[in-house]
């Protein structure tokens, strides 16, 4: 019964990988650090900072020595890029 209450939870189903799912998360997050590389200092810090530290606007802003205007903004327009550079990067693979 334990087996059917596990299935049932659906936190217990995302622990259930296959490796083809564990290869393609591989790829897909070798695939982001590689895009990540390839923007301006300026908006990769921020981006790191707060997608994947878990920073929030403050924080960044008060590390950087910004406002926290300047943060949303930095953010915007690194997401952009990253946007943009996932495109190019996605057509090169096709």
């Amino acid at each position: 019964m334990e087996y059917m209450e596990a299935i049932a939870d659906k936190e217990s189903i995302r622990e259930f990988k296959t490796p083809e799912d564990l290869v393609i998360e591989k790829e897909y997050r070798e695939k982001i650090r590689k895009v990540c590389k390839n923007i301006p200092p300026i908006y990769q810090n921020v981006i790191i900072k707060f997608y994947f530290q878990g920073k929030s606007y403050e924080e960044i802003a008060e590390e950087e020595g910004i406002s926290v205007k300047s943060v949303a903004s930095r953010l915007y327009r690194g997401r952009n890029i990253l946007r943009e550079k996932w495109r190019l990067e996605e057509d090169e693979t096709l």
